[in-house]
């Protein structure tokens, strides 16, 4: 602040940031700039999907889960939305019928290590690990994981 005349006045300073600087410099080509765009969008961390919510069930299933896929896939005759979520140590196979609805859902629990060994017996990919999948009897099975009848 500084005494004007009897009056106080403030001074402004103009502060350049260096993101500024950069956009207005008019050395920067096109491709830089570019560049920076493109690495800004690399450091964004991907954003997954909420789980669907999950009344109280006997197998632990959490809202607080992550899940690592979801889609739509045809079940033993059936179309289901498949979510495979992890919470912990454990990963949780879930088929919704009526994905509006998620409290009617076939489930199964499977230990973090048992999973990954069955997700590496399909190479590692989601829709390969899913086709293995089969309704008996109300439940889900797998075929490398379950017997077959």
């Amino acid at each position: 602040m500084k005494l004007r005349d009897g009056f106080v006045t403030q001074t402004q300073t103009f502060i350049a940031k260096p993101s500024n600087i950069d956009k207005l410099n008019p050395n920067n080509s096109v491709q830089e700039l570019n560049e920076q765009k493109v690495r800004q969008k690399r450091t964004k961390r991907l954003k997954r999907p909420p789980p669907l919510p999950i009344c109280y069930n006997e197998l632990g299933i959490t809202d607080a889960r992550q899940v690592l896929y979801r889609n739509f896939h045809e079940v033993s005759g059936n179309v289901y939305l498949v979510e495979i979520s992890k919470f912990k140590y454990k990963v949780f196979i879930i088929l919704f019928e009526n994905y509006a609805n998620p409290d009617l859902f076939i489930a199964e629990a499977l230990p973090e290590k048992l999973a990954f060994s069955l997700m590496a017996r399909h190479d590692n990919i989601f829709e390969n690990f899913v086709s293995s999948f089969y309704i008996a009897y109300g439940k889900l099975q797998i075929m490398d994981y379950h017997h077959r009848l």
